[in-house]
This record gives structure tokens, sequence and C-alpha cells, in this order.
């Protein structure tokens, strides 16, 4: 797949911005919720938006679309959400227990 690495670029930090915007390390500021599914007592699997991006990335790099234009701005805007979304301290945290989350973003925001 041909990329045009500057617009890659500017997409990317584009995305990012709005990812924080959304999204922002703050706890407790998100606009849009994050999807955590309970799967017992006070246990989550947390789907951060960075797996989505990253899933995103795998499914355009094994089928891209025949438009040079959109691949550029699309892997751009996976790149950035996918960077701002690993920039949390609690990222890799997926199969977690509500409580020491919650003491773990806060220990972070101190």
């Amino acid at each position: 797949m041909d990329l045009n690495f500057p617009v890659v670029v500017i997409a990317a930090a584009v995305s990012a911005i709005i990812a924080e915007v959304i999204h922002p390390h703050v706890y407790g500021l998100d606009l849009i919720p994050s999807i955590r599914i309970e799967i017992g007592d006070r246990k989550y699997l947390h789907i951060h938006h960075w797996i989505y991006a990253l899933g995103g990335l795998i499914y355009l790099g094994y089928r891209p679309i025949n438009n040079f234009a959109f691949n550029s701005i699309a892997v751009g805007i996976l790149l950035g959400s996918m960077a701002q979304g690993l920039s949390y301290s609690t990222s890799h945290w997926v199969l977690y227990d509500r409580e020491r989350f919650d003491m773990a973003r806060l220990d972070k925001e101190e």
C-alpha cells in the first residue's frame, strides 16, 4: 500500500488531538464513555480505543482501499488514535478489577 507520508503525519496529529478531547487523560471527563463489559463481581473487560485502531490498521493492511488519499488519511487517523490511547498509564489494562483500576488512575493524576 502506497502512502503519502506528510498526509499520514498531519492526519495522525489531528487524530491524536481529537482523541485527547474525546478521551482526555483527566479521569472521568470522557465525552464518549469507554466500552467496559462487566464479567464478574466488579471485574471488567475494557476494549480500549487503541485496540480498535490497531484492528483497523491490520484490516487496512490486508484490504487497502483503491484510493491513495483515503489510505493515507485512514492510516494517519488510526495511528494518531492508537498513539494517544497507548499514552495512558492504564492502556495495558484490558481485564481488571474496577477498584484497583480506579486507584491506579488516581495515583497517576497526583
